[in-house]
């Protein structure tokens, strides 16, 4: 599981407010291999907090929030013109709703 290392939550806020690549691709990952294992909720990182020393929290996401989280991660490999990855994410978007069958 990825580790991402902010100075304080509030830092970790905006980054995933403003959608940071890193997080992105963390998303992505998680929710590829939580469709392929058949999961209903994925760990998608570790967060580790600088300004407060030992302490950390781990973030998940939920099935209901998957498909639209692959939407926001196809829309930033477009950006990114990482056209394979855009290939795959349109390929988990497209069977998502068939693997909740």
């Amino acid at each position: 599981m990825p580790t991402l290392t902010v100075e304080c939550f509030e830092e970790f806020q905006e980054r995933t407010k403003i959608q940071d690549f890193e997080i992105i691709t963390y998303i992505y990952q998680a929710i590829k291999k939580g469709l392929t294992r058949g999961y209903k909720k994925v760990k998608v990182m570790k967060v580790i907090m600088k300004d407060e020393p030992g302490s950390w929290f781990d973030f998940y996401l939920e099935d209901s929030e998957w498909l639209n989280a692959l939407n926001v991660c196809l829309d930033h490999y477009t950006i990114q013109e990482l056209f394979e990855d855009c290939i795959e994410i349109k390929n988990l978007i497209d069977t998502y709703p068939k693997l909740e069958s």
